[in-house]
């Protein structure tokens, strides 16, 4: 005579199946999150300060690195 599952024994594996797809849905939300912030933080890490050094050297300014040597 096969043995019946408790009933909430299948609860709980249906529970945990449950919390695993969510678990993997939130992971990859954030590693897309995440990468598109990496590849924004490194474009301002690239051009800010180049694009600050333009500005000063446009408005008549010297930058620090100068009045250093």
């Amino acid at each position: 005579m096969p043995e019946k599952i408790n009933s909430f024994k299948e609860l709980e594996n249906q529970q945990e199946k449950e919390y695993a797809q969510n678990l993997n849905s939130v992971k990859q939300s954030l590693d897309s999150n995440l990468s598109g912030l990496s590849f924004f933080t490194n474009v301002i890490d690239v051009y800010f300060a180049k694009v600050l050094s333009y500005i000063v050297t446009m408005t008549g300014g010297s930058e620090e690195k100068d009045e250093m040597e």
